[in-house]
């Protein structure tokens, strides 16, 4: 599952520089993790939608790279400025992979 979703964007900083959190968010999505309850509920069942989780990740990286993204991901992109070890900015960084990985459109 990782491995489909990541190669479509290796030339991008994104899932290379977060790619922790895209984990973290996976394997919460697929086996329920505690600690994770309350950052996002995954869809239960679980139902990879390729072209749709491409699609979510690709607009999460593009608005990494934008000059002025989008005001929706303005959370994920301060959340992924900077000191990406500190708790408050993963679990964000995490909610929104959730998100992404969601079968509907971000």
């Amino acid at each position: 599952l990782s491995s489909t979703i990541i190669a479509p964007q290796q030339e991008r900083g994104l899932l290379i520089a977060y790619v922790y959190s895209l984990l973290l968010a996976i394997s919460h999505s697929v086996d329920s993790i505690d600690n994770l309850a309350a950052v996002f509920i995954p869809a239960t069942p679980f139902v990879f939608q390729r072209d749709i989780v491409i699609t979510n990740l690709t607009a999460l990286a593009d608005a990494l790279e934008a000059d002025a993204p989008d005001e929706k991901f303005k959370l994920f992109v301060e959340a992924c400025s900077s000191k990406t070890n500190v708790e408050t900015q993963r679990k964000t960084r995490v909610k929104w992979f959730g998100k992404a990985l969601m079968p509907a459109l971000i």
